[in-house]
């Protein structure tokens, strides 16, 4: 496995355990600061317009689950960070930034 940098693999690490303990506002923090390092292309914005940026619907669709349960009116619901824990391991596992473009390369070799 690549070398990561400890600021990377401390951003994971409490991002993974936010979910683990199903604290939907840590865990959203924790995901835009693991974001910004693990991809930093994707630059400023809201956390919806840079999950939208990797082109993963199931990402996407995690994070509005988690902004509606944040802030819609979801009485007697309950988040849990499991599902997104697991699409986050998933895109851990990718090698760089490049690899999450979405893009096919213009003249494939």
């Amino acid at each position: 496995k690549e070398d990561i940098s400890p600021s990377l693999r401390h951003a994971y690490h409490e991002l993974k355990n936010t979910c683990l303990n199903n604290e939907a506002a840590l865990a959203k923090l924790a995901l835009e600061k693991w974001l910004s390092i693990r991809f930093p292309r994707l630059g400023s914005g809201s956390l919806s317009d840079k999950v939208s940026q990797l082109n993963d619907d199931e990402l996407l669709e995690q994070v509005n689950h988690l902004n509606y349960y944040l802030y819609g009116q979801a009485e007697n619901a309950e988040w849990q960070g499991s599902e997104l824990l697991k699409i986050v391991e998933q895109l851990d596992e990718m090698k760089s930034d490049e690899d999450v473009t979405g893009l096919a390369p213009l003249y494939p070799g």
